[in-house]
This record gives C-alpha cells, sequence and structure tokens, in this order.
C-alpha cells in the first residue's frame, strides 16, 4: 500500500469487509522520492487508527540494471520485497488496487507496442504464481479511478501524490492523459474487464484453463479474495 487514493480506498473497503484483524498491510520504500518516509509513516498511521498491522518494506543494496526502465525495476523490487514478506507473515493473499482505469491504461500501452493476443491480456484478477507463496489478486479492477478517490475524499482522508504520475516521460503518463482528453477512450469498467480475459483465453493450454476457472472461483466465490465491489460497501 501506497499513501495515494487508490490504495487508501482499498484499505477502506477491505477494513470494512473484513475488519482488521484479518489484514496485513505493507508499503515498499523504493528509495526513489523524498517524501517516501513522509508517506510510509502517513500510511502507518492510517493502519494503526484502524487497529491493521503495517510494516514498511526497502531494500537499500538493490540496484537498478543498465538499460532496465526506472519503473520495471521499481515493479520487480516490489514484488521481490512484497514475496518475502508474505512468507514471513504466512499471508495468502496480497491484494494491490490496480482499477479499470490502470487496466485501459496498460492495455493502449501494450498495443502501441505492437503486444500480440498474450501482450493484451492485460492485467489479471488473480495471479497464483507471482509471488512464491502467495496469491496476488486485484479487486478493485471494476472500479473507476474517481470512485475510488471519492470513497477517500468522503472518509475525510487526503491521500499522497505521487509527482512520477503526471512525469511525461514515463509512458503510462502520457496514455493516462490520452485517456483523459478523449472521452471515446473513457473505460467502461464491464468491458475493460471482459475483453482482457478473453484474450488471455485465447492462448492458454487445457491445464490453464482449468487454472483460470479456477481463479475466477477463487475471485468470485466468497472467498476472502473475492471481489469488494460485490458487497454492499456503499452505504
Amino acid at each position: 500500500m501506497s499513501g495515494g487514493p487508490d490504495s487508501v480506498a482499498l484499505l477502506i473497503l477491505a477494513d470494512r469487509a473484513y475488519g482488521p484483524q484479518a489484514l496485513r498491510v505493507a508499503t515498499v520504500d523504493h528509495g526513489l522520492r523524498q517524501e517516501a518516509q513522509q508517506e510510509t509513516a502517513f500510511v502507518s498511521h492510517l493502519c494503526a487508527a484502524r487497529g491493521i498491522a503495517h510494516a514498511t518494506l526497502s531494500d537499500p543494496a538493490s540496484l537498478r540494471a543498465p538499460r532496465q526502465s526506472v519503473q520495471a525495476w521499481a515493479r520487480g523490487l516490489r514484488y521481490r520485497l512484497l514475496g518475502d514478506w508474505a512468507a514471513r507473515e504466512q499471508v495468502r493473499w496480497v491484494a494491490t488496487a490496480h482499477h479499470a482505469d490502470d487496466q485501459a491504461e496498460t492495455f493502449l500501452m501494450r498495443a502501441a507496442r505492437g503486444a500480440g493476443v498474450s501482450g493484451l491480456a492485460g492485467i489479471r484478477s488473480v495471479e497464483p504464481e507471482l509471488l512464491p507463496a502467495a496469491a496476488v489478486v486485484r479487486p478493485l479492477l471494476r472500479w473507476r479511478r474517481a470512485e475510488l478517490a471519492d470513497i477517500v475524499a468522503t472518509a475525510g482522508i487526503t491521500p499522497f501524490h505521487d509527482p512520477s504520475n503526471r512525469n511525461p516521460a514515463y509512458d503510462r503518463t502520457v496514455f493516462r492523459a490520452l485517456i483523459a482528453e478523449a472521452p471515446r477512450l473513457d473505460p467502461a469498467p464491464e468491458e475493460i474487464g471482459r475483453a482482457p480475459r478473453r484474450g488471455g483465453e485465447i492462448i492458454v493450454d487445457h491445464e490453464r484453463r482449468g487454472q483460470a476457472r479456477d481463479d475466477h472461483d477463487l475471485l468470485h466465490g466468497g472467498h476472502p479474495a473475492a471481489d469488494v465491489r460485490g458487497r454492499d460497501l456503499r452505504d
């Protein structure tokens, strides 16, 4: 969890759905921003106020490979540290705050790079093998960025905003602006979630089709990783 609005909304929704005793929160400090310590302290305070265990993860010795993008390096570091933390804490499911707008941005980025069917599969709702000891679940893929921001504002919380999200040097920032400026590209959550799943299913073999069905059941079948939108969280 970062201190951004998407992560804060996920915390609010997960706390409301499952209660503080069922949750563990981890924040990764990549060491890239001066504000990082202030942001992790903010997240720690939010969690403490709700009685939720929180840990800050970092690895100052981690070095970026030559020609590796900052974002790719940060993602690799983030999931490595989260994987180690999940194993230590015996956490079985790690939820991230990716949402419908992220899905749309990812689709357009990969399409612009000439990705094939597998690349256009988009962000998956469940990735059981991304971490060594835990499944990664993304329960907010049918939520819009604006909806999540409204949840945070209604809770009276002022989140952090990562300045890199406005840096045009990053592809994602460019496509985010493109979506914002072109109403026809406005993500429709029902379709954004459905099309990537169809694309991904074209290339999987019989065994992975079975896994996909299991993943769907995991996400929608009354499981702790179930899509929180399915619960009555708006009251």
